[in-house]
């Protein structure tokens, strides 16, 4: 190190030093200064009197002192007292210190004693030898003062102490001496009948008794004498009803049907649960009860339904407008015509509010509750009889038959995908699954059983019944709309009408863009459906959002529900909510004869739907608090969008333009949304071409559409083994929880869709396999997938991988044009944040926050570059592409200038990049309008120097201009086979369409914050309707039927608390109660309250316009001074050159007249 002669500063630590004293000062690598002193005696050591940079020590950390969570701390907690709680277990359990002493009631009893081998009874002091391990709070007592004590706990285990053994054995009372006694509540009846043997299914075990029935007659079902009525009398449920000779409690149906609803609990095992808590070491010596608990069960189920949905009560009285026999448990946030609906919503509302009395349902297919086809009973059949989610099997059986053999065509190549599946999975079942019906609170409104896939009767069936179950009984058949002329079906029907009762119907349905273009012609010619004609042509179908990602791009703008208007965040993926709840009972209905099995899953549906709404308040604020920040964060965007286009909105009347789809070419779905049809090549529309065409590969072992999907899909992969790349790298240098959770759910969901994929693989391309295992192992996401592109061109034909090049080189050039595309859309997005950022945003909090966004997009920026990269990389392994055409994209190739901050002085004589003009960088046969190096030696858009024409370079440097930045050679690579032209245009639209796409999604959540105050109101009104009916109910009962008008009342004391809970959760909340709260008055105009809000927002885009106006007028005359300006600026300058370059004396300005003849005609 080199010595320094200066003396640090004094820090105020040991004696100070005077500069005489220092001999010598050296900075060490760790960065402490050391200096050497002279003092008396010298130590042998450096002395240490400053640092200039301390070192940061790692702390060290006492392992021991670390934050522990609480299960750690409870866990360490409970290691401690293990010892002890084992000692209480064993001690509380399996002894008591009370055994062999007297028994507190003193009383005598008759002992077996021996005397000489004789038994002889001899009188003695009861002792105590019975406890019971059922009672919480119960002392060790005597058998007598046990079975007194257990008259109304009969079915409590005695374990009675074994003096010889040491040890408790377990009895029942019968064991004791003791039957079990019916008629009296537990007392012995004068009358009463011998006892007989009983099984009895408690809760605590099976237990085999005596029972001693009442021998009293008396008149009457209910009578002492009928056995049946005496069991029901002590909540025991008979297995039979004639020779009855085992029964089950209540207690025991209810836990089991909790347990299978929330647990979803098989009867066997909860039989074998039971069994084992009777004798969990010789369990086998216990009946049996399974077969006679598996039936009893199922008739519990159905009691329990029926009395549930108000049946038992006589509700079909009050409720006329409901099916006969209904034991649906409806949803109470969707509309229901005469009862729930709000009476100041008038029935015929404005197109665009529509979705404040609107019916949004979903349509799915599940293939998990199937049944196999094996011997079963013939004649089984559901309790309900068509009265629940399902149809009778006759009305199912009927609608078969009269459905069309032949298959409707498909034109989609999702469902062709989908109809092509693997049929294999559905041999020996006679029933392959359900298809179901939900509204958009994900209540179950109707199912049918399939047959071998998803046809359109059963669904058209299921439909049906959805829709009928909020049609009056009275007037089904006969409903009447305002858009149907009764003169001619044929005619059409204005797109914005709705039904006479004012409801709109949106359905979704992964299937519906080929599911619904003939619905209205089945509904037609099926007489049972034909009343539902008016309704069914009205519906509006949409696809769900992640199912319409793999249709063709055309069901996007015609079936989405994010470019349709009033229908909210109505993504219909809610369908999927439930299968994972139902299909943990798939196992066992699979194995069911068909009646059960319809009863269960109702049973399961009933469950669900219950549990929904018991949490609809709390769902709906939390939806409510989610789509109110969800708007705002939008419609800001949406400003900010508007204001940046402004002068476009206006003149090109972008308010005024149609968002619907225009359908008139078949081939091409016209939208505002979508941008014009293009010559773009992109890997979507390839691959679609491809899934089309089923012809086989030359050379090849499959047909062309499934080698697609296999390699399309390979590279789907390899787009998220990039995202993954790009989330690693970010968790190194920013690490956060959020993104290490990210990271680790990308990597399972990456791992799944590899293994998935080399299935496919091994099929495919089998000798790939071998040559994979030979790599070293990988990280997840550099995993090498063992596409063509992946392995040189000699390899590709040992490999047989040859006949697969054409494909993925087809598939690799749309990507290219894909990853372009995204690569310009984001950096526009990007400048267009910078400018905002830098025009817009002071203070912490907004530049923070617009950091952020200018970051994230630049984070998807890099992912689009890299996408090209790999895809080009691809092509050129291929041989589809020279070096030199697809050139490795950077982060500076797309420099792009601001278009949007306001002209700059001098940008007429400057180039938008070397790209633009001469001096463009060669990127091959896709390149548009570049050129080579030019001749002159200036190069420049707006250079009047003629060729060959040198000029010395001016070396003052007060009129030596800053280089400016030149925009990426991506700005000018070909897109497809557009021209420069073209492109502007192209980018243009791709402005547009940004615009038009902000509005659908700002207005989607508005809508859906209108949806949920809607549906807040209605829900409010369906408890009070329910609460009003059976409170009714409860005052129409007989007398004599007290349990009936208990439940009535209790039924209406749980709905009035529901509704008071909507009365009060919403305009209690700290955010939302100020904006929302008004909304739960009964007073209160709803349509009133949407208008005024929309007006304010209305104002606020208006206030951007016309200030954008102002702004454009300002703009075009300051760049009319600044023309103005530089104009005499280049003329000024053009003078200084004349001067300045007149090196032959002459006063011309040049030393060539052929020049100076140029200039001055210039």
């Amino acid at each position: 190190m080199a010595s320094s002669s200066k003396t640090p500063a004094y820090t105020g630590f040991g004696p100070q030093l005077r500069s005489d004293q220092v001999v010598d000062v050296r900075t060490h690598a760790d960065g402490v200064t050391y200096k050497r002193i002279k003092l008396a005696d010298p130590p042998n050591l450096p002395l240490v009197l400053e640092s200039n940079s301390r070192p940061k020590k790692k702390p060290q950390v006492d392992q021991t002192k670390l934050r522990q969570t609480q299960t750690a701390k409870l866990t360490a907690e409970f290691e401690e007292q293990m010892a002890y709680l084992s000692r209480k277990i064993l001690t509380v359990n399996e002894a008591d210190p009370a055994m062999g002493q007297p028994c507190p009631c003193g009383r005598k009893e008759l002992k077996d004693i021996v005397d000489n081998g004789a038994v002889i009874q001899v009188e003695k002091q009861a002792v105590c030898e019975v406890q019971c391990h059922n009672c919480t709070l119960y002392p060790a007592s005597c058998k007598l003062c046990f079975a007194e004590a257990h008259r109304t706990n009969p079915f409590h285990w005695a374990e009675v102490w074994d003096h010889q053994a040491g040890f408790f054995r377990r009895h029942n009372l019968t064991a004791l001496g003791y039957p079990l006694e019916l008629g009296h509540m537990g007392t012995v009846c004068k009358n009463r009948l011998a006892s007989v043997p009983f099984v009895v299914t408690a809760e605590t075990g099976v237990q085999r008794l005596d029972i001693s029935f009442c021998g009293e007659v008396i008149q009457g079902e209910d009578s002492l004498g009928n056995r049946l009525a005496q069991l029901l009398n002590v909540r025991l449920f008979p297995c039979t009803f004639k020779d009855i000779e085992s029964a089950i409690t209540f207690n025991a149906l209810k836990q089991f049907q909790i347990h299978h609803l929330e647990s979803k609990v098989a009867a066997m095992d909860y039989c074998g649960s039971l069994r084992r808590l009777t004798d969990n070491a010789f369990t086998a010596s216990v009946p049996d009860m399974y077969e006679n608990f598996l039936r009893c069960s199922h008739w519990w189920g159905v009691l329990t339904t029926r009395i549930r949905s108000g049946q038992e009560h006589g509700i079909d009285k009050l409720l006329v407008h409901r099916p006969m026999g209904n034991t649906v448990l409806y949803c109470p946030s969707c509309p229901e015509p005469d009862f729930n609906m709000d009476p100041k919503i008038p029935i015929q509302l404005p197109p665009e509010l529509r979705h404040l009395k609107q019916q949004r349902s979903t349509l799915d297919g599940n293939f998990h509750c199937t049944m196999s086809t094996k011997n079963s009973d013939p004649k089984s059949y559901s309790l309900y009889k068509g009265s629940g989610f399902f149809p009778s099997d006759a009305v199912l059986k009927e609608q078969l038959a009269k459905a069309p053999a032949t298959v409707e065509k498909s034109t989609c190549n999702y469902l062709k995908a989908v109809n092509n599946q693997d049929k294999k999975k559905f041999k020996n079942m006679e029933i392959t699954g359900i298809v179901n019906v939900q509204c958009s609170h994900v209540f179950v409104q109707a199912s049918v059983d399939l047959q071998f896939g998803e046809r359109y009767a059963n669904v058209d069936l299921a439909l049906a019944i959805a829709i009928r179950q909020k049609l009056s009984e009275c007037h089904r058949g006969e409903v009447t709309f305002s858009f149907v002329d009764d003169k001619d079906d044929n005619d059409d029907i204005d797109d914005d009408a709705v039904a006479a009762d004012g409801i709109d119907r949106v359905m979704s349905y992964d299937a519906a863009c080929q599911y619904s273009v003939n619905i209205v012609e089945r509904f037609k010619k099926n007489e049972n459906l034909r009343d539902l004609v008016p309704i069914v042509k009205k519906l509006r179908w949409a696809v769900p959002a992640l199912h319409i990602q793999g249709h063709q791009e055309d069901c996007m703008y015609k079936f989405a529900t994010s470019y349709m208007m009033a229908t909210g965040h109505f993504h219909g993926e809610t369908a999927e909510h439930y299968w994972p709840e139902l299909n943990q009972i798939g196992t066992q209905v699979t194995q069911m004869n068909g009646g059960r099995r319809q009863d269960v899953i109702t049973l399961n549906h009933n469950d669900w739907n219950f549990k929904k709404m018991a949490k609809s308040f709390a769902l709906l604020l939390a939806q409510l608090r989610k789509a109110d920040v969800a708007f705002e964060k939008h419609h800001t965007n949406f400003l900010g969008l508007s204001a940046t286009h402004a002068s476009r909105i206006i003149r090109e009347n972008w308010l005024g333009r149609s968002r619907k789809p225009d359908l008139k070419n078949r081939k091409y779905v016209k939208s505002v949304y979508r941008h014009a049809q293009t010559k773009v090549p992109t890997q979507l529309a390839i691959y679609e071409n491809m899934l089309a065409d089923e012809s086989a590969i030359p050379n090849g072992f499959a047909p062309r559409n499934k080698v697609a999907a296999f390699l399309n899909e390979g590279i789907l992969i390899q787009v998220e083994q990039l995202k993954l790349e790009k989330l690693v790298a970010q968790k190194s240098t920013h690490f956060t929880q959020a993104l290490q959770k990210e990271v680790e759910t990308l990597q399972d969901t990456i791992q799944n869709s590899i293994a998935e994929w080399r299935k496919l693989q091994k099929s495919l391309t089998p000798a790939v396999e071998p040559r994979l295992n030979q790599l070293a192992a990988r990280p997840i996401h550099k995993e090498v997938l063992g596409l063509p592109s992946d392995f040189s061109a000699e390899d590709r034909l040992a490999l047989n991988l040859s006949a697969f090049e054409k494909e993925e080189g087809d598939l690799r050039e749309g990507a290219v044009e894909d990853a372009l595309m995204s690569v310009k859309l984001v950096v526009q997005n990007l400048v267009a944040l910078r400018d905002r950022k830098r025009k817009h945003d002071s203070g912490v909090y907004k530049n923070t926050i617009s950091q952020k966004q200018i970051n994230d997009t630049e984070r998807r920026r890099d992912l689009h570059i890299a996408r090209y990269n790999v895809a080009a990389k691809a092509l050129i392994r291929l041989g589809r592409a020279r070096e030199e055409e697809f050139p490795v994209l950077t982060v500076a190739d797309t420099a792009l200038k601001s278009r949007s901050l306001r002209r700059q002085l001098g940008d007429s004589a400057l180039t938008d990049g070397a790209v633009w003009g001469q001096g463009a960088i060669s990127v091959g046969l896709r390149s548009v309008g570049v050129a080579t190096a030019p001749t002159s030696k200036i190069s420049g858009e707006g250079s009047l120097r003629p060729a060959g024409s040198a000029v010395k370079p001016r070396v003052s440097g007060s009129r030596t201009k800053k280089p400016h930045r030149k925009e990426g050679w991506l700005w000018t690579f070909k897109v497809g086979k557009m021209d420069q032209e073209e492109l502007c245009r192209w980018m243009d639209e791709g402005d547009t369409i940004q615009w038009f796409r902000a509005e659908a999604e700002m207005e989607r959540w508005r809508e859906q914050v209108e949806i949920l105050l809607a549906d807040w109101r209605t829900t409010i009104r369906s408890f009070a309707m329910y609460r009003e009916t059976w409170t009714r109910l409860a005052e129409m009962q007989n007398l004599e039927d007290i349990g009936h008008i208990a439940y009535a009342k209790q039924k209406a004391d749980m709905f009035s608390k529901r509704e008071s809970e909507g009365r009060l959760l919403l305009p209690a909340h700290q955010t939302l109660g100020p904006k929302y709260g008004a909304i739960v008055e009964d007073d209160l105009d709803l349509v009133d309250f949407v208008m005024q809000r929309r007006s304010r927002h209305q104002e606020m885009l208006d206030a951007v316009l016309e200030a954008a106006k102002k702004e454009e007028a300002n703009k075009q005359m300051a760049e009319t001074e600044a023309d103005e300006e530089e104009s005499s600026e280049e003329d000024d300058q053009e003078h200084a050159w004349a001067t300045d370059d007149d090196d032959d004396g002459d006063g011309d300005g040049d030393e060539n007249p052929e020049f100076a003849q140029y200039t001055v005609a210039t």
